[in-house]
C-alpha cells in the first residue's frame, strides 16, 4: 500500500521538461557559463544556438536538468547559479565536476526535491529492489493517487521513467552516438541492470562518499526536519537517517552495516559537534555545544 504524505499546498509534481534527454556530461557546466554574468536569457530560441550550439529541445534539456539538481536558479525567467555551483565552479573547487562528492551532491539535490516526483519516489519510497520500468509505472502511479496528486498523461510518465533510468543506468545494448557522454551520474553505480534485463538498487557501501559529505547530507535532513516539525531536534535516531523518506541512507543506499560504521566515528569528522550514542538500545546521534551546522556542512568541500 502507497504512502500518505504531507505535501505542501498546491505542490505539483513536474514529469517532463527533459524532451526525453537524460543528463549528460557538460550539460550542467555549459548551463553555469551560459548564465553568469549575463544579462539576458540564454535559453531563448534567439539565444540558445550561439550559447549552447545545439537544438531547441536539447536546450530545453539542459535548462530542465541545470534546474531539476539545482545547479541554477530561477525567477521570472531570470537564471542565476545556486550557492553550490558558484562554489564548485565559480570558485573553482571542482570546475569540471569531476570529484566524487561533487557527483554524490548533484545527486542528492536531485532526488531530494519532490518536484523530481519520478526519481524523488523512486529512491524516497520505493521499496521493490528488483524491478521494471512497468511495476515503476504501476506502483508510482498508485502513490500519486494515495496523495491526491494529479496523474500525468500515460506516455509523459512513461517518458519520465525511462529517462529516470538513464539517467543512472546505461544501457547494456550497443551504446549509441549518444550514450558516449552518458550521464555522469551512471558513475555512482547506484542502479544497475540484472542479468535478466530488470533493474536493481545496489545497496551497500559507497566507497567513494566522503564521510564529510554524508555528514553534510545528514545536517541537511536534521534540519530539515526541524523546521518540519517547527522545534529544535538535538537528537537524530538511527533508523531515521537509514530508513526515512528524503534521509541519506535512502538516497544513498546505504546499508545498516556501511551507515553505522560511519556513524561511530562521526565525532572525528565533526570535531566533535556531533556524538554517536547506543543507551538502553537506542542508537541515535546528539549535537554537542560545539555543533555548528554552516560549519560542518561545508566541511566536505575542503577536500
Amino acid at each position: 500500500m502507497s504512502r500518505q504524505v504531507n505535501f505542501s499546498q498546491g505542490f505539483k509534481p513536474n514529469f517532463s521538461g527533459h524532451e526525453t534527454f537524460a543528463l549528460r556530461q557538460g550539460w550542467l557546466e555549459k548551463s553555469y557559463q551560459a548564465i553568469v554574468n549575463k544579462d539576458f536569457n540564454p535559453f531563448l530560441a534567439e539565444n540558445a544556438i550561439a550559447e549552447f550550439g545545439v537544438g531547441k529541445n536539447m536546450v530545453n534539456a539542459i535548462k530542465h536538468w541545470a534546474l531539476a539538481t539545482g545547479f541554477i536558479e530561477s525567477s521570472e525567467e531570470k537564471f542565476e547559479p545556486s550557492e553550490y555551483s558558484n562554489l564548485l565552479i565559480g570558485k573553482s573547487l571542482d570546475p569540471y565536476l569531476e570529484k566524487s562528492d561533487t557527483l554524490w551532491k548533484i545527486h542528492y539535490e536531485l532526488v531530494k526535491n519532490p518536484r523530481n516526483m519520478t526519481l524523488h519516489w523512486l529512491f524516497c519510497y520505493f521499496n521493490d529492489n528488483v524491478f521494471d520500468k512497468s511495476l515503476v509505472s504501476l506502483r508510482l502511479n498508485d502513490f500519486l493517487k494515495t496523495n491526491g496528486l494529479k496523474l500525468p498523461a500515460e506516455k509523459t510518465l512513461q517518458s519520465d521513467i525511462s529517462v529516470a533510468v538513464a539517467t543512472y543506468c546505461q544501457s547494456k545494448k550497443t551504446p549509441s552516438k549518444d550514450d558516449e557522454v552518458g550521464s555522469p551520474l551512471s558513475e555512482l553505480k547506484l542502479i544497475r541492470t540484472t542479468e535478466d534485463g530488470r533493474l536493481t538498487f545496489n545497496f551497500g557501501p559507497k566507497s567513494s562518499l566522503s564521510d564529510e559529505f554524508l555528514m553534510a547530507c545528514i545536517i541537511d535532513y536534521w534540519e530539515n526536519e526541524s523546521i518540519g516539525l517547527n522545534q529544535v531536534i538535538n537528537t537524530l535516531k538511527f533508523e531515521q537517517i537509514l530508513h526515512n523518506p528524503r534521509s541519506p541512507g535512502r538516497i544513498f543506499l546505504l546499508n545498516e552495516r556501511d551507515l553505522a560504521s560511519r556513524l561511530i566515528d562521526i565525532e572525528n569528522v565533526s570535531d566533535g559537534g556531533l556524538v554517536w550514542s547506543e543507551t538502553t538500545g537506542i542508537q541515535q546521534l546528539q549535537k554537542t555545544q560545539s555543533y555548528n551546522s554552516e560549519r560542518l556542512s561545508t566541511k566536505w568541500m575542503k577536500f
